[in-house]
Order: structure tokens, then C-alpha cells, then sequence
């Protein structure tokens, strides 16, 4: 179990009684947003005792039944059936069979929250910086190493430094920040006069709170968000990146300033990608 979701998910799944079923969505649900299905999902694909976490009465949105790890959709319709659940044409009437009422806590409406206090905080302020820090993270399971890489205007590296930890939330959309940020904030930490360069989006995101400003926020540096791909519909690239301002609203220009050779990314943050994919190799 690596996570506090995966604790989350499973203490749900434990509460649906015999003779019932629930949807991944209806988990994400009570988690707080129903756009972690697919990462409930995921999640339940890792459990290791489906005994003391009885997956099986997991289903889809439509009432099919889906994967079963132990023993295929066979088996999964076996068990149900075992429980009382009648399941006609591989589906199961969720009118009839449906359970929502769980007790845990709702741990992605109150990330939600906090991502807007921290927007309703961000506002534009004064930018003066010689050297710019790109900061990426790597993982290996449950382990994650993140990297900060100083430049100053030449692109010369003028320092390194890396933090190793354990992952404490997985992957879910619109919610980046709260795995990656605690290891960027670890490893830039040392380096609060300069603009940091973060891979991931800033206020290109639903909540205007994507992880460049969560780490320019813990920090109180000015930070951009320049991403691999686009996280808001319409959000155009500027070149060969998706680019938006992080805490402090920095000018957009200051990027073309530490971005010297063209490449897809500014160089600050192709060397925190090298190193921190470096480091997570090295882990045994």
C-alpha cells in the first residue's frame, strides 16, 4: 500500500456490504471528485487480498462488471453471485444493487479546496533574478527523487541538488501538485533567489493552482509552469512547450531569457529530468 488514497480506496471498498455493489465513480465520488475513476481503478488493481479488500463488488458506470486480478470477469461473477447479486448479460442493475453510502473522508474535495486558497493568495509581484531553477521528479514505486537544477543567464550550471522520499498520494488529474510538490519544494528549497522553472502547469489549471504555483507558494519564489502537454482545453503551446505563470505572475518573456538553445524544454529543466531520472536508476 503505498498511499493515502490507496488506504482511502480500500477502507471504501470494505464498506460495501454483501449483496451489493458500487462503480469506481461512485468512490471517486466520496473521495470528492469523480474524475478519479480511472485512478480508483488503477488502484484497485493493486490490492494484494481480495479477501480483506473484496474488489469484486466493484463494477463499471454502466453495471458491467470489468477486470478481476483473481481469476478474470468468470470469477468476478462467481463471487457476486455467491453474494446474492444477480448478474444478467455480464451486468449487474445498479438500480437494484447499488451502494454509495460510505463513511471516509472526502480528502480530494478538501485538496480542492486548498488549491483555490491558494490561487485567491497568488498576485503578481516585482521579478528581478539572475539564475533560474528547473525542477522535475522521477519514480521508482513507491519512491521518488526530485531534482533542482541552477543556471545562471549564460546556461552555465552553477548548482545541483536532489531530495529522495516516499510517495505519499498517486497520480490524479488536476492534482499533481500534491505528489510532486513536497519533492520539488525539498530539492529547490536552497535556492529561493532565483525563478524556478517547474515541469508541470501554473495557472493553466481548473483551480489556477497547478504545481508551479503550489511550490512557488511554499516557497515564495516566482515560478512558471512549462508543461509537456496542455491540461485546459483551447491552451495553445509556445513552441514546443505549454507555458503559464506560476506564484508571482512572473512575465512569460523572462522564460526566452533562460531558454537558450531551442530545445523542447529550457535547459534548466532538461538537466533536473537527467538527473533526477539519474538518481531514481541508482536506487536498488
Amino acid at each position: 500500500m503505498c498511499t493515502v488514497l490507496h488506504e482511502l480506496v480500500y477502507e471504501a471498498v470494505k464498506q460495501v456490504p454483501k449483496g451489493k455493489v458500487t462503480t469506481y465513480g461512485a468512490i471517486a465520488r466520496a473521495l470528492g471528485d469523480p474524475i478519479a475513476a480511472r485512478t480508483v481503478a488503477r488502484i484497485l488493481s493493486e490490492n494484494k487480498d481480495p479477501e480483506e479488500v473484496p474488489c469484486y463488488r466493484v463494477v463499471m458506470s454502466d453495471g458491467s462488471l470489468g477486470g478481476y486480478a483473481f481469476g478474470g470477469t468468470k470469477e468476478k461473477e462467481r463471487r457476486l453471485r455467491e453474494d446474492g447479486v444477480e448478474v444478467v448479460n455480464g451486468k449487474v442493475n445498479l438500480e437494484r444493487y447499488l451502494f454509495t453510502d460510505f463513511d471516509i473522508y472526502p480528502i480530494l474535495r478538501k485538496m480542492a479546496e486548498a488549491q483555490k486558497r491558494i490561487a485567491e493568495m497568488n498576485e503578481p509581484v516585482e521579478v528581478e533574478v539572475d539564475c533560474v531553477v528547473g525542477l522535475d521528479v522521477a519514480y521508482k514505486g513507491c519512491t521518488g527523487v526530485g531534482a533542482a537544477v541552477a543556471m545562471d543567464r549564460d546556461g552555465e550550471i552553477i548548482g545541483v541538488s536532489t531530495w529522495k522520499g516516499r510517495v505519499t498520494f498517486p497520480y490524479v488529474p488536476t492534482y499533481l501538485a500534491f505528489r510532486e510538490a513536497p519533492f520539488m519544494v525539498k530539492s529547490g528549497e536552497r535556492w529561493r533567489d532565483c525563478l524556478f522553472f517547474i515541469d508541470g502547469q501554473g495557472t493553466a489549471h481548473p483551480r489556477k493552482a497547478g504545481e508551479a504555483v503550489h511550490v512557488g507558494a511554499v516557497l515564495r519564489v516566482p515560478s512558471v509552469g512549462i508543461a509537456k502537454s496542455p491540461l485546459l482545453r483551447g491552451q495553445k503551446p509556445t513552441g514546443k512547450a505549454y507555458i503559464s505563470p506560476g506564484w508571482g505572475y512572473p512575465p512569460l518573456e523572462l522564460v526566452r531569457e533562460f531558454w537558450f538553445r531551442g530545445k523542447k524544454q529550457p535547459e534548466a529543466l532538461e538537466e533536473a529530468h537527467r538527473v533526477a531520472t539519474r538518481e531514481v536508476r541508482s536506487l536498488t
